[in-house]
């Protein structure tokens, strides 16, 4: 595959040039409806995960009149599910969490197993809510279809509870030491006539004063339409 790189928006990274130069194009497809795009590449060797991501936002970059754009890795030569699960899960997870980044907490630490006779894939997860809720995105279709789009083979895809499979760990920010010459004076200032009621309100970054009592999360009914929890953040992904 050779690309003008001089003709784009944005030229990639060596890794990146490297990488595709040894790739060639196996299909494009792209929605006259969404206007997304799908990109087929042939490797002959798979790319790690942050290789892949690095590919996606080259493309994503330089192709700027569609709406998203898909980057699918499929091996030049011939690869079992057992092989390509044992060397790739982790591009696996990352090529699944790039369509749907909302799924990435579930996966954490996450792990398969195989059933040969039964064409099944497991794939074990350490929140037993995170299977309810996966099973809404359509989380286990998506992954069969990825899977034979990479590979050409179909396999049915299942997810499983593991209980000692630990979550994410939450690092807690330690508080700046200050000098004594870094402490300013603080200074009371009169209040101003305000409601009594705003005096108690605690600082809301955004959107209104959440007064509704938090509840746990497996708690909840999938009807329900606002429901209120309380938690640390440790992510986040900005698109």
């Amino acid at each position: 595959m050779v690309l003008d790189y001089n003709s784009l928006q944005q030229k990639p990274n060596n890794n990146v040039i490297a990488f595709l130069e040894k790739s060639s194009v196996r299909k494009i497809t792209i929605s006259q409806q969404s206007k997304a795009c799908e990109i087929f590449l042939a490797c002959p060797e798979l790319p790690e995960p942050d290789l892949y991501i690095q590919c996606v936002q080259f493309f994503t970059s330089s192709m700027t009149q569609a709406s998203g754009v898909r980057l699918i890795v499929q091996p030049q030569k011939k690869m079992d599910v057992d092989s390509f699960l044992t060397a790739h899960f982790d591009l696996f997870v990352t090529i699944l969490q790039q369509q749907h980044p909302t799924i990435a907490g579930w996966l954490y630490n996450s792990y398969w197993k195989m059933d040969s006779d039964e064409l099944e894939i497991t794939i074990c997860i350490g929140q037993e809510i995170g299977i309810r809720f996966l099973h809404n995105m359509q989380f286990t279709l998506q992954a069969s279809v990825l899977l034979d789009e990479i590979l050409q083979e179909k396999f049915i895809v299942r997810l499983e509870h593991d209980g000692a499979i630990k979550p994410p760990e939450i690092k807690k920010s330690e508080a700046p030491v200050l000098s004594s010459a870094q402490v300013q004076p603080i200074v009371a200032k009169p209040l101003e006539n305000k409601p009594a009621e705003s005096l108690t309100d605690e600082i809301v970054l955004l959107g209104k004063l959440i007064k509704d009592t938090p509840r746990a999360i497996d708690s909840f009914e999938e009807e329900e339409k606002f429901v209120t929890v309380e938690g640390r953040i440790f992510g986040m992904d900005v698109r």
